[in-house]
């Protein structure tokens, strides 16, 4: 678990002296037909062992075979990796 120290003099609501933070990371899921699959809990699995962690789930309302080539093709997932300088990590299952 990752933990920062506070500034000192730092306070809680209430006064209360704060003595350490938790770093909690935050995941987005976008999943469509592989919210069932084996590959995406597993990936969820070593994520939550990690430590604290807090999961956001998106599941589009499109079949598959709508969804993947325009997330895919356009390369949306690289696209907003770039754009918002965080790691995107695709999990296609067969």
């Amino acid at each position: 678990m990752q933990r920062r120290r506070p500034a000192p003099g730092a306070l809680f609501g209430g006064g209360i002296p704060l003595t350490w933070v938790v770093v909690m990371r935050r995941y987005l899921v976008v999943a469509n037909q592989t919210l069932q699959a084996a590959e995406l809990r597993e990936e969820l699995r070593n994520r939550i062992s990690e430590g604290p962690c807090s999961l956001f789930v998106i599941v589009p309302d499109t079949k598959a075979t709508d969804y993947d080539p325009v997330w895919l093709g356009a390369d949306l997932p690289h696209q907003a990796e770039r754009r918002f300088g965080l790691p995107v990590t695709t999990i296609i299952t067969g």
